[in-house]
């Protein structure tokens, strides 16, 4: 699992819709790919809990349904984000594009032709955000960590307070054997809570 200290440390490195994105992982334990494909129409706002339906995810070939509940918290980083950044309902929430501005000119143009920027993408890519957090490691100077340890500690997190059938739920795994795997990282908590409570 990623360090706490680590992701807190490195969120003031990071562009804004990377920082937005990082944040609902480490509050929902989403899959990376399923926040960066994320748009305003598949979330469900018409109940105090709001349903983010994806319409691709890992299990989507498999014929799975995909739920993830959205609480006060991810609620919040994601009404903030639409403040600061209006968007329709089929854009993507996060863009590379409107966090930059449009346009990226090239560190290195080739020979023969002019400078020219490049158009970035409308969607980030889970490997576009793992460089973002990479770059944002070097520049806090800690340790590297990636979105997917980030959802490894709230399955972690998760763990020390839930059923293993919840965790699962949460997480959206089809098995609990797949919980179990990113759970691990409570054990040393759970097993603390044991010791402290019998001696």
């Amino acid at each position: 699992p990623a360090d706490p200290a680590h992701v807190a440390a490195t969120l003031p490195f990071l562009g804004s819709h990377v920082r937005a994105i990082v944040e609902l992982i480490r509050v929902t334990g989403m899959r990376p790919s399923e926040v960066c494909r994320m748009t305003l129409g598949q979330i469900d706002c018409s109940h105090p809990l709001w349903n983010y339906c994806p319409l691709r995810h890992k299990g989507t070939h498999r014929g799975h349904a995909r739920t993830v509940s959205l609480g006060n918290a991810a609620q919040a980083i994601i009404a903030a984000h639409v403040d600061r950044y209006p968007v329709g309902d089929a854009e993507p929430l996060f863009s590379p594009k409107r966090q930059r501005g449009g346009l990226l000119s090239k560190a290195k143009p080739q020979k023969r032709k002019a400078k020219t920027p490049r158009k970035l993408r409308e969607e980030f890519t889970v490997n576009a955000l793992g460089r973002a957090v990479g770059a944002g490691c070097v520049k806090a100077g800690v340790p590297g960590w990636t979105p997917y340890q980030l959802r490894h500690l709230k399955g972690a997190e998760l763990r020390g307070q839930f059923s293993l059938e919840h965790v699962r739920a949460a997480l959206g795994h089809s098995h609990a054997s797949m919980t179990a795997h990113y759970a691990k990282g409570a054990d040393g908590k759970l097993a603390a809570e044991v010791a402290a409570a019998v001696g």
